[in-house]
């Protein structure tokens, strides 16, 4: 079965084509092994993006201290 096919298997459950590609590229990048092995289209699929993280509190600290510190 194709990867398209699944995906539009998944959309018939109600979910959006973008959350079924996600879904579907989620639980292939978690297929097993043994699954890889049968199937070695499934070790195409690219690892998921890595999300930004937020600015951390100890940088906006550093901006308090160096405004509260300057004479105005």
């Amino acid at each position: 079965m194709s990867f398209k096919a699944v995906q539009n298997k998944i959309e018939g459950e109600g979910y959006s084509p973008k959350a079924a590609g996600a879904i579907l590229a989620n639980k292939t990048r978690n297929a097993s092994p043994a699954a890889k092995k049968a199937n070695p289209n499934l070790k195409k699929v690219l690892p998921a993006k890595a999300k930004k993280k937020p600015a951390s509190g100890a940088a906006w600290t550093g901006i308090a201290n160096q405004m509260l510190n300057t004479k105005c």
